[in-house]
């Protein structure tokens, strides 16, 4: 008997329909997971290529590079997904997207591989399980005291206690905030993480707050007597949480960073005012973080103009005393303490070339001082809590104090 055009044995046709359809669902899915898989890698190949380019193109890949160990960590992920993609049916769209993964990963490789150098030059003893850490909550201080009052406004410091409890003599180190001195707290960012971290390791650690300045408020003669104040208040109290201001250092990051050398080039001389009076302690050595230093560099930047406009009141050519005032290297003396330097290498806000002129200034001066410079690292390189260079610029830091204020 003959069977009806376009049938077949009736065993076959449960059989076929299903695998027909399975067929088409792997179809599907492997279409769909070309498609995501896609996206994610061109973004990552364009983040990684940018980090490569000039400023201020690389403003993207050169921020992520604090996070290169995660980036590495996604590229050795997108290189095996392409690859098994490639290996299912090799065509040309395959072919190219397993390329960009090699790339990608070839890139972060470089990236990392020439922080690691810095970290072997630096000789630091790297934590790899805390490569991967994601900056997280706040970590709280123990203390808040306001030590300052101004125009109806109260300026509070946070204080984190030495982790070998209370017991005197231990090292202090007052902490300065950045945002552009227009911006930012001691409990925003990065500042409470590297404060918690020196207190765990014996340090008494006074975080700082002071007034920000406006485009109606410019408080470039104010903020340093207002960081004057917070270095009085240390001295008179730091004892009753347990340190020793003999030993006493200084931090800044950023806009912080020009504040914590300013406080500590002029206090060490005798030049600093304190907007509450007292006594300052002498400070021992300072870590500034990307620190803007050529307040005049700040302006001409496109990037930081609005800082130094804001904080000084107008341009260079306005105000050419207060630009000089307020550069740390016009103040550099016999007093100056022992500078460690730390920078990005591609940071467009703070441009790279006047932390070196600084640095060249302080060894002309015979200061001791030190420059550490982060491949491809931008502004805030820290970011990351356990990336190479948090964890270098941490390890030099400690080190740079014990040996300068021991």
């Amino acid at each position: 008997m003959i069977s009806p055009a376009g049938s077949g044995d009736p065993a076959d046709l449960p059989a076929r329909g299903p695998r027909a359809s399975t067929d088409d669902m792997t179809r599907w899915a492997e279409r769909t997971f070309f498609l995501v898989l896609g996206v994610v890698v061109v973004a990552v190949f364009l983040v990684v290529l940018t980090t490569f380019l000039p400023t201020p193109v690389n403003v993207v890949g050169a921020a992520l590079s604090s996070f290169s160990a995660h980036l590495f960590v996604v590229s050795l992920l997108l290189v095996a997904g392409t690859g098994w993609l490639w290996w299912r049916r090799r065509t040309w769209g395959r072919r190219v997207l397993a390329a960009l993964a090699v790339l990608s990963l070839a890139g972060v490789t470089v990236i990392g591989g020439r922080q690691l150098t810095v970290a072997r030059h630096e000789h630091v003893d790297l934590d790899v399980t805390a490569l991967l850490d994601l900056p997280g909550g706040i970590d709280p201080p123990d203390e808040d005291v306001v030590y300052l009052r101004f125009e109806e406004q109260d300026l509070p410091l946070s204080v984190w206690r030495p982790a070998n409890g209370g017991s005197a003599g231990a090292p202090v180190i007052v902490m300065v905030h950045g945002g552009g001195f227009i911006s930012g707290s001691r409990l925003e960012g990065t500042p409470p993480t590297h404060a918690r971290w020196f207190a765990d390791r014996g340090y008494l650690v006074v975080s700082v707050d002071y007034a920000l300045s406006t485009d109606q408020r410019h408080l470039w003669d104010v903020t340093e007597g207002q960081i004057g104040c917070a270095l009085a208040w240390t001295g008179a109290n730091a004892r009753r949480y347990g340190g020793d201001t003999t030993r006493l250092t200084m931090i800044g990051d950023s806009a912080g960073g020009n504040l914590a050398l300013q406080a500590a080039y002029k206090g060490n001389a005798g030049k600093l005012a304190s907007g509450c009076g007292g006594e300052f302690p002498r400070v021992r050595a300072v870590s500034a973080l990307y620190p803007a230093n050529d307040m005049e560099q700040l302006y001409t930047n496109e990037a930081s103009r609005i800082f130094a406009e804001q904080y000084i009141g107008g341009s260079p050519q306005q105000y050419p005393e207060r630009y000089a005032a307020t550069t740390p290297a016009n103040h550099i003396g016999p007093r100056t303490p022992p500078t460690l330097l730390a920078m990005g290498t591609s940071d467009y806000i703070v441009p790279p070339d006047g932390t070196r002129r600084l640095y060249e200034r302080l060894q002309r001066g015979d200061i001791p001082s030190h420059l550490l410079e982060i491949p491809y690292g931008q502004h805030v390189f820290d970011a990351a809590p356990g990336a190479v260079a948090t964890q270098v610029w941490h390890q030099t830091t400690l080190r740079w104090f014990t040996d300068h204020a021991a």
